[in-house]
């Protein structure tokens, strides 16, 4: 009756600045009656202060490139390693996911 449904919450940081993102709450649901998908993301800061986002999935991804792109400003030593080596593969899947492939001319599932 109400769409598609799926939420989840993330613990962010581990940090204490009041300025810091604590959680983030986020739904992905796709609306009555309708064929869009939309994605509405709360996010907490330390301080207590709460921002919503609600957008399309293709805002979702333009704000993905948008912060992924200031990630590339930054020198590697303001990450920490782990948190790199343990996301690697979801980084790593995600741009293969959207990638473009170039049709080759073999039939599906054709190796």
């Amino acid at each position: 009756l109400y769409g598609n449904r799926i939420q989840e919450a993330y613990a962010l940081s581990v940090g204490s600045l009041d300025e810091d993102w604590f959680t983030a709450d986020i739904n992905t649901y796709r609306r009555e009656g309708d064929h869009y998908w939309m994605i509405d993301l709360h996010l907490g800061l330390y301080n207590g202060k709460i921002s919503q986002l609600k957008m399309t999935p293709e805002s979702l991804f333009q704000l993905t490139l948008i912060m992924m792109n200031e990630a590339k400003k930054l020198p590697a030593e303001a990450f920490d390693p782990e948190l790199i080596a343990r996301y690697s593969d979801d980084i790593q899947s995600f741009a293969k996911r959207f990638s473009l492939r170039k049709d080759d001319g073999a039939p599906p599932g054709y190796a």
